[in-house]
Formats: structure tokens, C-alpha cells, sequence
């Protein structure tokens, strides 16, 4: 048998070492360059869905604004007949109103503004109105106006 085929020589050894170092260092290499691609990607996910989120933010608050910009001036008058209702008093006409003055810049309802025009049309006569306005109505009677004789026999 030969016994060279088996067991390497010390240059057929050290070039088999060196071809192993080679490969464990490229090895080593290309696990650094994956560590940072992987890590570029995360960074780019991470990023990206910062960036989705925020956009999808931005869409709800346009969607928001739009939808109170339309449904404000009819949350107003919703607000004014149930503040009207609740104080007891009728509002007849409310056509010609602008209900945007009633909207905050958010474009919520003011509700302390609606009580304001409900107070201010909820108005009480300044003075009591049975207190000398003179004859209110048939307290005491006259004998001469209210007689059963007819008004030519009352006078002959």
C-alpha cells in the first residue's frame, strides 16, 4: 500500500490550513455583510412603515376635517334645536343663520356659544305683566253697562 496517498506532507498540510483560513475568513465576511444588510433592511422596514403611518395619520385628519367641515353646520343646528327644546322655547327660523360661527377651529360644535343665542332669545318680559297695566279684565262691573233693560228703555 502507499502510504504517501494517505497522509499529507507538511506543504500539502500548511496549503490545506491556509485554504481553510481562507474560506473561515470569507466566511467570517460575508456573515459581517449579511449582519449589516439585514440591519439596512430592518432600518429601511422600520422607515417605511414610520413613513406609512404618519401618511395614514394625515389621511385620517383629512378625512376628519372634511367629514366636520360637512357635518359641522348640522351638528350646530342639532345643537341649537335640542338647547331650544331643553329651554323651552321655539326657534322658528333658522335658514338664514350661519352655523360656522358656532364651530371651534377644530371643528367641534361650541356648545357655551349655543347657550349664549338660546339665552339671549329665551327673553322674560322686563316687568311682571299683571301689575298696573290698568284693567286686565271684568274684575268689577259697571250696573249701568251690564243692565237687562234694553239701551233705549234705560234712558226715557
Amino acid at each position: 500500500m502507499n502510504s504517501n496517498a494517505s497522509v499529507p506532507t507538511s506543504d500539502e498540510s500548511a496549503a490545506l490550513l491556509a485554504e481553510i483560513d481562507k474560506w473561515k475568513s470569507l466566511s467570517r465576511t460575508n456573515e459581517k455583510r449579511w449582519h449589516a444588510a439585514s440591519a439596512e433592511l430592518d432600518a429601511a422596514r422600520e422607515e417605511h412603515a414610520a413613513r406609512g403611518e404618519e401618511a395614514a395619520e394625515q389621511v385620517r385628519a383629512e378625512a376628519r376635517k372634511a367629514m366636520l367641515a360637512e357635518m359641522g353646520p348640522r351638528l350646530v343646528e342639532a345643537e341649537i334645536k335640542a338647547q331650544a327644546a331643553q329651554a323651552e322655547i321655539e326657534i322658528a327660523d333658522l335658514r338664514f343663520m350661519d352655523f360656522n360661527q358656532f364651530l371651534t377651529p377644530e371643528g367641534t360644535v361650541n356648545v357655551e356659544l349655543v347657550g349664549e343665542l338660546i339665552e339671549s332669545r329665551n327673553t322674560k318680559p322686563l316687568y311682571s305683566q299683571n301689575l298696573g297695566l290698568g284693567r286686565q279684565g271684568p274684575s268689577y262691573t259697571i250696573p249701568a253697562l251690564h243692565s237687562s233693560r234694553a239701551l233705549d228703555a234705560r234712558y226715557r
